[in-house]
């Protein structure tokens, strides 16, 4: 079984609700194909992780490509795993913590993630920080 992440760029043509929309397509076709996993949006930009067979996953990578919702598809890890992190997640939203003060690079659950995953999470929101906060 392989877990993969990656991040990838908004395009310009992502309309307000398409998040949603990508959250529900996602689950229907997670369950079908067997992908668990999860995606957080922030400053125009996707992070995902999803873990499931191989071929499960080149054939995600492929619709990924074809998707003009978003560019740029960068994949930052992907590791052979015995078991999921994420077993109940067919696809999770995650959303970055935003309340003034908490730490930039957390969002709920973290904690409970696998180290190399709080570490990929952690450097995706510290980068989509609006370079007024980030300041």
């Amino acid at each position: 079984m392989l877990q993969l992440a990656y991040v990838s760029r908004a395009s310009s043509v992502l309309a307000p609700d398409d998040v949603f929309k990508i959250i529900e397509t996602s689950a229907r076709n997670n369950s079908r194909d067997d992908l668990t996993g999860f995606l957080i949006f922030a400053e125009n930009r996707f992070f995902q992780v999803v873990e499931g067979s191989r071929s499960a996953i080149d054939a995600l990578l492929s619709r990924l490509g074809e998707d003009t919702r978003h560019s740029q598809i960068e994949i930052l890890s992907q590791t052979e795993i015995a078991q999921r992190a994420f077993p109940n997640w067919r696809m999770k939203r995650l959303k970055p913590d935003t309340r003034i003060g908490a730490p930039i690079g957390e969002a709920p659950g973290l904690d409970h993630f696998p180290t190399h995953l709080k570490h990929l999470v952690r450097q995706f929101l510290a980068a989509s920080q609006p370079a007024s906060e980030a300041a």
